[in-house]
């Protein structure tokens, strides 16, 4: 197979593609886990749209989305029968109450600060009690004191203390999967 480049992040995409995969393994394991009717869902900042598996989401009512309208138009065409929509994360044009369960993977740490904050208080407001997030950001504790960013991109990478504040003063209740991506699951 030839190495092909990623649209937006520049690594392999055989390596980007499994690596996305195993993130939306992880928050489909956690709602089949839990058995609780979260079927309509989110995700924020899908990019391509390379990493969600079809046939995992065919029983839930998934909108995949990104800010940029190139990456929705290639998410579309790699997800045909998977609703796509362009949309800013900080501004959600949902009603309050209205999802049963949100993912945002590798979207934050792109964020200002503050914009982090406008994010994660849309994802609160549109999620159904008991309804839960999914957030994955780099772990900026993880890279060597006074080395880069993982990516030029990245506005905002979080320490862990950063990243649990933020949750902490936004869900009710917070569980960390760490490692060098820090999943978390979050509950409304």
């Amino acid at each position: 197979m030839t190495k092909k480049k990623d649209l937006y992040i520049g690594e392999d995409t055989v390596r980007t593609v499994d690596c996305t995969r195993e993130t939306y393994r992880f928050c489909r394991g956690q709602l089949d886990r839990l058995g609780l009717d979260r079927r309509r869902g989110l995700d924020i900042g899908t990019n391509q749209g390379l990493g969600v598996r079809p046939e995992d989401w065919s029983d839930c009512q998934l909108t995949i989305s990104d800010y940029r309208r190139e990456y929705v138009t290639r998410a579309k065409r790699n997800l045909p029968d998977i609703p796509a929509v362009v949309l800013d994360g900080t501004r959600l044009p949902l009603p309050s109450k209205s999802l049963g369960f949100v993912m945002i993977h590798q979207v934050i740490e792109h964020l200002k600060p503050e914009d982090q904050q406008h994010a994660l208080n849309e994802i609160t407001r549109v999620l159904i009690p008991k309804g839960i997030a999914f957030v994955s950001t780099p772990n900026a504790d993880s890279r060597p004191k006074g080395s880069r960013p993982y990516s030029p991109d990245h506005k905002h990478e979080l320490s862990q203390a950063e990243f649990l504040t933020l949750l902490h003063n936004r869900f009710e209740s917070v569980c960390i999967s760490q490692g060098h991506l820090r999943h978390s699951s979050v509950f409304n």
